[in-house]
């Protein structure tokens, strides 16, 4: 789908697509560079023609959420393991396992539990501690702060129940390895 960009806010980029109809990219799916992330509003211009996938679509709103990376038809693995809560019901179109994605962190979480990093406007995805940094370093967690953009990759998709997903995340340098995905995801914008 196809549009132009209408206004540009601090997390969201709307588009006007046609007279009655206007979609919206959230900025952790505009690309997955960091450096990126943090100039967001100025990466997009009123008048910019922007293309995307439709993720979602309100009928009432006449509203799209669009992703500037493409989608795929990978399948999840299932595992009955309990896990942390995920609850956005577009996450299973445009996330796989092996996909590199950009994120935020939300929570570092005490001790040796990692980072809890934000993937979409309402999903969130675990680092394990071990899966911070390729090489075993003191404190690992002291590089990151909430709110810090990272590139990651995702290890595992995991469904509890309907509704209800857990995403295990890698910001190992050598697990985050450019994809097709992103080589295609960066020559959309």
């Amino acid at each position: 789908m196809s549009g132009y960009v209408s206004k540009v806010e601090s997390e969201w980029v709307w588009l006007t697509i046609s007279r009655n109809v206007r979609a919206q990219i959230y900025i952790l799916d505009s690309a997955t560079e960091p450096r990126e992330l943090e100039d967001f509003q100025n990466r997009f211009h009123v008048g910019q023609h922007v293309s995307g996938h439709v993720v979602s679509f309100n009928t009432e709103k006449k509203l799209l959420r669009l992703v500037l990376h493409p989608f795929s038809t990978l399948p999840c693995r299932t595992n009955e393991e309990p896990q942390i809560n995920i609850m956005d019901k577009d996450l299973a179109a445009y996330v796989h396992e092996g996909k590199v994605l950009a994120g935020r962190v939300s929570k570092i979480l005490p001790g040796v539990g990692g980072l809890l990093v934000q993937i979409s406007p309402r999903s969130f995805g675990k680092v394990h501690f071990t899966e911070i940094a390729d090489t075993w370093v003191d404190d690992p967690l002291s590089g990151y702060h909430e709110g810090q953009f990272v590139k990651c990759v995702v290890l595992e998709i995991t469904h509890i129940e309907k509704g209800i997903t857990h995403v295990d995340l890698s910001l190992r340098s050598s697990s985050v390895k450019p994809s097709q995905d992103s080589a295609d995801f960066e020559s959309v914008v």
